[in-house]
């Protein structure tokens, strides 16, 4: 028999979510579930939802168990509503629902192209202007949602106000795919604030994370 767990969504806000995405760390004790074992999210009624699973820590430096375990999925649910899904784990456990829409991604030395279906963005590599584009979908075509350059940056101001920011002489930052799943991908971009003479100051490490289907 599959082994399971079960979650609790609560949805607080009176707001009807579909297709909502839910990120959700679980922890196993040791020896519980193998590494590479099946693992999937199923409803109450047994329809197989898509995910993804990756595992985050593991018991032993053999890394044959897992501690930690996210899970992403996507669901529906009413306004103020409540309900049970359940993860099933282990080598009895099915394979997950094959997502109708997936993240796809394209990289290459220079870029890194995103697709979600609604939204396409690319990012530049060894640049410090690294967001190069975002177009949303409106109907059957994409609308770009940045405006000249250069395109969105982070910016902080000390206390003696001197005004620091990640593009116009910050060094290029890293950027690099982080996690790579047809439910959800993130992309970590870390560097520095400058000066407007070239002086470093506050590193920063911002997360881009993109959902199969979603425009946000």
């Amino acid at each position: 028999m599959d082994k399971r767990i079960r979650l609790i969504l609560e949805e607080p806000g009176g707001i009807e979510r579909a297709s909502w995405p839910v990120t959700q760390g679980v922890p196993f004790a040791e020896g519980e579930l193998r590494r590479g074992d099946p693992v999937r999210m199923v409803t109450e009624t047994g329809d197989v939802l898509p995910s993804q699973a990756i595992c985050l820590a593991t018991w032993r430096a053999d890394q044959k168990h897992v501690k930690w375990l996210l899970v992403d999925f996507q669901t529906n649910l009413a306004a103020g509503a409540a309900r049970s899904l359940f993860l099933e784990y282990g080598p009895a456990a099915g394979e997950a629902a094959p997502a109708g829409q997936q993240v796809r991604v394209e990289q290459t030395a220079q870029r890194i192209d995103i697709d979600t279906g609604p939204l396409r963005v690319r990012l530049r590599k060894g640049v410090a202007d690294f967001f190069a584009s975002c177009g949303v979908r409106t109907g059957s075509v994409f609308r770009e949602a940045l405006r000249g350059r250069p395109g969105p940056y982070l910016y902080m101001t000390d206390q003696h106000g001197v005004h620091y920011d990640s593009c116009e002489t910050a060094p290029a930052p890293t950027v690099e795919i982080q996690e790579d799943g047809p439910i959800r991908t993130s992309v970590r971009i870390s560097g520095f604030h400058a000066s407007e003479d070239g002086r470093r100051f506050c590193p920063y490490v911002l997360r881009l994370h993109f959902f199969a289907g979603r425009a946000d």
